[in-house]
């Protein structure tokens, strides 16, 4: 059963999409019906996708209308296929920004370990372990120029801690 909130949400909305589906197959309309659904789905409070298909089917009676429900399972079903892609394409960005931080890090890291194995000594397990747990990349550079000027890895594992 609807609630009055999401009863008058889903009358407008077919309202909208009645005024519009003259020109729905148009790409700018259908974009505006999306927005109008966004809209609707994420500002109203305990609206719910049943709604706007019981409002729907309401219409058809009325109106004489055929294909709105399955139109608009379609713009939906379009919609959701285009965030989802979206969400992926974002994901991807995001993992390679990611991954390119963690690389950089990783790799100061190591030079860290390779400035001190060739001046001085390879650092012992448990120092290359705490370099490699560093993430700032700013105290990275710190310790990479230290390394170059410490005298000892004793020198260098004090300044860790």
């Amino acid at each position: 059963m609807l609630n009055d909130s999401s009863k008058n949400v889903s009358k407008h909305l077919m309202k909208i999409f009645c005024n519009m589906r003259p020109t729905i197959h148009m790409e700018e309309s259908q974009q505006k019906w999306f927005d109008a659904l966004d809209y609707a789905v994420t500002s109203v409070k305990h609206c719910k996708r049943q709604d706007f298909a019981h409002n729907t089917q309401q219409t058809e009676k009325g109106k004489g209308f055929t294909n709105a429900s399955s139109f608009l399972d379609e713009l939906i079903a379009k919609h959701e296929a285009e965030s989802r892609a979206k969400g992926r394409t974002e994901g991807r960005a995001e993992g390679r920004t990611k991954g390119r931080a963690e690389g950089k890090v990783k790799g100061k890291a190591e030079m860290i370990i390779r400035i001190l194995s060739h001046r001085l000594e390879s650092p012992s397990k448990p120092l290359q372990k705490k370099i490699n747990s560093i993430q700032n990349t700013a105290k990275l550079d710190k310790l990479a120029d230290f390394a170059l000027t410490c005298i000892s890895l004793d020198e260098f594992a004090a300044v860790l801690e």
